[in-house]
């Protein structure tokens, strides 16, 4: 099995967190845990779960996924990390 996690940029500008590879939601999901620490966002906190629990699932309901991230993009300070975790789920 040849798998290629690679990240291939053409142009434009890109900022934010950004992973890739087998672990990139977990990578991902750690940033936004540690964005909600740093902000004290206890209602993020309970969202960002919901999303590990339905992650870890066999097979994620992508509607529940993205409701939550949504939720979490609307926090000015995750806005970012969430969107850089949808992308890795969504594409």
């Amino acid at each position: 099995m040849n798998d290629n996690y690679g990240i291939t940029i053409s142009g434009g500008t890109v900022s934010g967190p950004m992973a890739a590879g087998a672990n990139a939601k977990a990578v991902q999901v750690n940033d936004l845990a540690s964005l909600i620490e740093r902000h004290d966002l206890p209602e993020a906190r309970a969202d960002l779960a919901a999303v590990t629990a339905e992650l870890a699932r066999p097979e994620p309901d992508r509607a529940v996924l993205r409701a939550r991230l949504e939720r979490l993009a609307s926090y000015a300070a995750l806005a970012e990390s969430a969107a850089a975790l949808a992308t890795v789920i969504f594409g």
